[in-house]
């Protein structure tokens, strides 16, 4: 196995160290990378802070596309797992992945606004005190505004995260 060596740290890692400034530029960063693999036709199905390096240059990178799907239905290899199984970390799955269902480019950006969310907030937008009650809120429980924990985001910036976080 050979792996890149990306001389930074994970978002988790920088957990406390990054400005509200740093935070939007490392969600458009984010934004652009995620479109790149969506024009590819690969949807990541892992998005999550363990999975973004910020480079000592301040450039962002998803790293791990070890559970990465091919969106092509003309690909022989369009499945790397099987139907009906769950893929992701529990926390930064969509709906759609937590219920074990086929997944597209919207999976992505669900958990892409959790990374937001997280960034923006400190916190997660959906909390459960086990994995099942996690899943049945990133089900059935819309999240709260970002602003509703941190007063000072705009409230376009809370559309934004929001907009992100809509279900399917």
């Amino acid at each position: 196995i050979v792996m890149e060596f990306v001389d930074g740290q994970t978002l988790r890692e920088k957990e406390g160290q990054i400005s509200f400034k740093q935070a939007i530029e490392i969600g458009i960063q984010l934004a652009d990378g995620l479109a790149a693999a969506h024009e590819k036709g690969i949807v990541h199905r892992d998005l999550k802070p363990e999975n973004i390096m910020v480079r000592k240059d301040g450039i962002c990178q998803i790293m791990d596309f070890g559970l990465a799907k091919l969106r092509s239905a003309s690909s022989k290899i369009n499945r790397l797992t099987r139907e009906g199984s769950t893929v992701g970390t529990a926390g930064y799955m969509s709906p759609e992945q937590v219920q074990g269902q086929d997944v597209d480019h919207r999976s992505d950006i669900f958990s892409f606004g959790v990374v937001l969310y997280e960034l923006f907030t400190g916190q997660l937008p959906f909390k459960g005190v086990h994995e099942t009650a996690l899943m049945y809120e990133i089900v059935n429980v819309d999240a709260p505004p970002p602003s509703s924990i941190r007063p000072e985001i705009d409230v376009e910036l809370d559309r934004i995260v929001l907009d992100c976080l809509q279900k399917a």
